[in-house]
């Protein structure tokens, strides 16, 4: 991985703590991502990211009454397509800290309109693989200085 590493990523989603493991890598990723995500990594995201219930369960294609009943059961996991997106989000969350230097304008930037997104605002664009490929792009032409 270029800017961000999967550590990274795990200490947005709450890591150990949440995970139960310290060491990452694409496979221990992908077999998390595979076995659901532990309801918590939402909770570490929702917290990272500063996103409301409603944000959430936009971001993620979940209505608010299924979000509220993962909360409520336990030991829930979530189900793949969810835990795959969460991981997508707390990745570009993490790469836009890097680049930005700052959480608190790595969560602006993420809400703001892009003129390098047509328009749109990251966190819209980021609910697909390929819009969160064009957030990474933006990203990274940011951080190399070409902003077109």
């Amino acid at each position: 991985m270029e800017a961000v590493e999967y550590k990274d990523i795990a200490e947005v989603l709450g890591g150990r703590k949440v995970f139960g493991k310290s060491e990452w890598s694409t496979l221990m990723w992908t077999v998390q991502i595979e076995k659901g995500f532990p309801f918590h990594a939402l909770e570490r995201l929702k917290e990272a990211l500063m996103l409301s219930d409603r944000e959430v369960s936009s971001a993620l294609d979940v209505s608010t009454k299924t979000a509220s009943r993962w909360r409520h059961a336990e030991k829930a996991r979530l189900p793949v397509s969810v835990s795959d997106r969460i991981y997508r989000f707390a990745r570009l969350f993490a790469l836009a800290e890097h680049v930005l230097e700052d959480k608190d304008a790595a969560r602006e930037w993420l809400r703001e309109k892009q003129v390098g997104l047509g328009g749109h605002s990251p966190i819209e664009l980021m609910r697909t693989e390929s819009g969160a490929r064009e957030v990474e792009s933006l990203l990274v032409r940011i951080e190399h200085g070409v902003l077109s």
